[in-house]
């Protein structure tokens, strides 16, 4: 079998979304039987696809579980795995933090204003990680890998920290918004929907997904 993004020959299964993202049980704050690592989607992928990538994965988590929408799995999952992956690794938050600033946020549906801090991320980092999992989850919904290009925007994030570029905020919180709108009574995939679920649209050729991780993270992906 061949891997998912390339023609290459594929030596092992990759998960998409990245493993690390699912909590392990004994991680878990809770007296439930909570399971969030079952029935998680796997690929073929070839070994410049799947293992050389592992420090993106950590990038993408630590990213996510301190972002401000995420939910209260996320910010257990910052307090266990990912504050013993920057013990082992601390330039983990230090790329994330280096560049922060204060700022404040207005909840666009609660009407809710906080403050918070905004730090600068690896634009290039964060958008290939996002391409490869877009492709991924292609391949596994689709049976078949993009052969096109792939756009990827992050509707949870901030698209800049400069005073003067609030009208580019308010675009991209004003896509964020059609997006939800356009697939508000699109079907939910993935088994463990606390940490992500996907949603997809067909539209003549023209594919999207709308990816979610801890619930408020949302992702919209074009297929182009």
């Amino acid at each position: 079998m061949l891997c998912y993004m390339c023609s290459k020959e594929a030596t092992s299964k990759e998960h998409v979304p990245p493993r690390c993202l699912f909590p392990e049980s004994r991680d878990i704050q809770s007296e439930s039987d909570l399971d969030f690592r079952k029935e998680l989607i796997t690929v073929p992928a070839c070994t410049d696809h799947n293992s050389k990538k592992s420090k993106d994965d950590e990038y993408l988590l630590t990213l996510l579980a301190i972002t401000l929408p995420a939910n209260e799995i996320a910010k257990n999952h910052f307090l266990t795995k990912v504050r013993r992956s920057i013990k082992r690794n601390p330039r983990l938050i230090t790329a994330l933090m280096e560049n922060r600033c204060p700022v404040t946020v207005i909840n666009s549906q609660t009407g809710e204003i906080q403050n918070t801090t905004a730090t600068r991320i690896e634009d290039v980092r964060l958008n290939s990680v996002l391409e490869h999992i877009a492709r991924a989850l292609y391949f596994h919904h689709f049976k078949e890998p993009w052969q096109g290009s792939v756009k990827t925007q992050c509707d949870f994030l901030l698209a800049s920290l400069d005073l003067d570029d609030q009208n580019l905020n308010n675009q991209c919180a004003e896509l964020a918004e059609g997006a939800d709108h356009i697939f508000a009574k699109c079907e939910f995939y993935g088994a463990n929907p606390d940490v992500f679920k996907y949603q997809v649209l067909e539209n003549g050729i023209d594919k999207l997904m709308r990816l979610h991780f801890y619930e408020g993270c949302r992702v919209s992906v074009f297929f182009r």
